[in-house]
Protein backbone atom coordinates (compact mmCIF):
# COMPACT_ATOMS: atom_id res chain seq x y z
CA UNK A 1 0.00 0.00 0.00
CA UNK A 2 1.33 3.39 -0.90
CA UNK A 3 1.91 6.45 1.22
CA UNK A 4 -1.17 7.75 3.05
CA UNK A 5 -1.99 11.00 1.80
CA UNK A 6 -1.89 14.19 4.31
CA UNK A 7 -5.33 15.94 5.16
CA UNK A 8 -5.21 18.42 2.90
CA UNK A 9 -4.88 16.09 -0.15
CA UNK A 10 -8.55 16.02 -1.93
CA UNK A 11 -10.19 17.76 0.63
CA UNK A 12 -13.95 19.84 -0.04
CA UNK A 13 -12.72 23.10 -0.74
CA UNK A 14 -14.96 24.40 2.73
CA UNK A 15 -12.69 23.01 4.69
CA UNK A 16 -9.44 23.13 3.42
CA UNK A 17 -8.88 26.75 5.24
CA UNK A 18 -10.07 25.32 8.20
CA UNK A 19 -7.80 22.34 8.51
CA UNK A 20 -4.95 24.50 9.94
CA UNK A 21 -7.30 25.63 12.64
CA UNK A 22 -8.03 22.16 13.97
CA UNK A 23 -6.07 20.14 16.70
CA UNK A 24 -3.89 17.03 15.72
CA UNK A 25 -6.75 14.85 17.06
CA UNK A 26 -9.20 16.57 14.74
CA UNK A 27 -6.68 16.24 11.91
CA UNK A 28 -6.79 12.72 12.28
CA UNK A 29 -10.19 12.15 12.53
CA UNK A 30 -10.83 14.32 9.33
CA UNK A 31 -7.84 12.63 7.61
CA UNK A 32 -9.43 9.20 8.79
CA UNK A 33 -12.92 10.23 7.40
CA UNK A 34 -11.60 11.63 3.88
CA UNK A 35 -9.90 8.49 3.32
CA UNK A 36 -13.05 6.25 4.16
CA UNK A 37 -14.52 8.86 1.23
CA UNK A 38 -12.14 8.20 -0.87
CA UNK A 39 -12.53 4.23 -0.63
CA UNK A 40 -16.12 4.45 -0.80
CA UNK A 41 -15.90 6.22 -4.40
CA UNK A 42 -13.42 4.07 -5.51
CA UNK A 43 -15.38 0.84 -4.57
CA UNK A 44 -18.33 2.62 -6.09
CA UNK A 45 -16.53 3.82 -9.99
CA UNK A 46 -15.14 0.19 -10.31
CA UNK A 47 -19.02 -1.15 -9.49
CA UNK A 48 -20.17 1.12 -12.09
CA UNK A 49 -18.43 -0.17 -14.82
CA UNK A 50 -20.92 -3.31 -14.40
CA UNK A 51 -24.00 -1.44 -14.13
CA UNK A 52 -26.10 1.18 -11.59
CA UNK A 53 -24.61 1.16 -8.15
CA UNK A 54 -26.88 1.77 -5.05
CA UNK A 55 -25.67 3.31 -2.04
CA UNK A 56 -28.23 3.16 1.21
CA UNK A 57 -27.39 4.99 3.95
CA UNK A 58 -28.52 2.88 7.26
CA UNK A 59 -27.60 1.85 10.33
CA UNK A 60 -26.70 -2.05 10.97
CA UNK A 61 -30.34 -4.32 10.76
CA UNK A 62 -32.11 -1.60 8.89
CA UNK A 63 -30.62 -3.10 5.40
CA UNK A 64 -34.34 -3.94 4.60
CA UNK A 65 -35.76 -0.67 5.42
CA UNK A 66 -37.92 1.62 2.77
CA UNK A 67 -36.09 4.58 1.59
CA UNK A 68 -37.15 8.19 2.08
CA UNK A 69 -36.31 9.32 -1.11
CA UNK A 70 -33.48 8.44 -3.52
CA UNK A 71 -30.63 10.98 -5.19
CA UNK A 72 -29.03 10.36 -8.20
CA UNK A 73 -25.38 11.05 -7.41
CA UNK A 74 -21.81 11.24 -9.83
CA UNK A 75 -19.14 8.77 -7.81
CA UNK A 76 -17.79 12.38 -7.16
CA UNK A 77 -20.65 13.75 -4.83
CA UNK A 78 -19.02 10.98 -2.38
CA UNK A 79 -15.39 13.02 -1.94
CA UNK A 80 -16.52 16.41 -3.16
CA UNK A 81 -18.78 17.24 -0.07
CA UNK A 82 -18.88 17.28 3.70
CA UNK A 83 -22.47 16.27 4.10
CA UNK A 84 -22.73 13.08 5.74
CA UNK A 85 -24.77 10.25 3.84
CA UNK A 86 -27.85 10.38 5.27
CA UNK A 87 -29.89 7.60 6.95
CA UNK A 88 -32.63 5.68 4.71
CA UNK A 89 -31.58 7.84 1.65
CA UNK A 90 -30.43 5.72 -1.44
CA UNK A 91 -27.80 7.12 -3.71
CA UNK A 92 -27.52 5.95 -7.41
CA UNK A 93 -24.59 6.37 -9.31
CA UNK A 94 -25.21 5.37 -13.36
CA UNK A 95 -23.34 2.63 -14.94
CA UNK A 96 -20.18 4.34 -16.78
Amino acid sequence: MGARPTVTEHIADEVAPLVDAMNADERASFADEEQSRRRLRALVEDAAAWGDVEVFGCWSGDELAEAVRTEFVASSWFTEQLTPIEERVRYVVNAR
